[in-house]
């Protein structure tokens, strides 16, 4: 944070975030898509945003949405928000464990070729 309920985010490649505004409909919505780079962990911009209390972050590696299935179609975004917002006043761990068990269940036996990273936390104030 960078006070005043700012958060700084310097996205890094195959990184992307979702952002849960409380007082939106629907609430879980993309807010930035990183882009993929040749050589991991390298820095492709910052962009700020503001946070209000009972917003809620959720950091994805790009193994979330590109998992597949035996059809070979990709999990995707579009899977990922409607598993966000199944529940989206949920605590993070329970967003966490829903967004997995959609990804599971989509992929069904298909086995997984990339790592699955989430963090998904939620802003109580700057007090």
């Amino acid at each position: 944070m960078l006070g005043n309920d700012v958060l700084l985010f310097a996205g890094l490649a195959f990184l992307t975030i979702a952002l849960f505004e409380k007082l939106k409909i629907p609430p879980w919505g993309m807010f930035a898509a990183a882009l993929a780079m040749s050589v991991c962990g390298t820095v492709i911009g910052e962009r700020e945003f503001t946070m209000n209390p009972g917003d809620s972050l959720f950091v994805y590696t790009d193994g979330v949405a590109e998992a597949s299935n035996a059809e070979h179609e990709f999990f995707g975004t579009g899977r990922l928000l409607e598993a966000l917002n199944r529940d989206p006043a949920a605590h993070p761990r329970t967003a966490i464990e829903n967004v997995k068990a959609a990804v599971d269940e989509f992929a069904g036996d298909t086995p997984q070729f990339d790592d699955i990273t989430m963090l998904c936390l939620t802003y109580h104030g700057s007090e």
